[in-house]
């Protein structure tokens, strides 16, 4: 497996697995309480409801 395959298991890995919810994850990196811009809003409707559940505290 060359590394751009090893990396992407890796994030598999971390994504599908490792990461359940914020709780999860090991950075201490805050989010802001601004306004979603409409642009962002437009891809983030692209993003399956399970994984951004992922990203909401629990």
């Amino acid at each position: 497996m060359n590394s751009n395959g090893v990396v992407s298991e890796s994030v598999k890995n971390y994504y599908g697995k490792v990461l359940q919810s914020t709780n999860d994850l090991k950075t201490t990196a805050c989010c802001t309480t601004e306004v979603i811009p409409d642009h962002i809003k437009s891809i983030l409707s692209e993003i399956e409801d399970e994984v951004i559940s992922r990203g909401k505290s629990g």
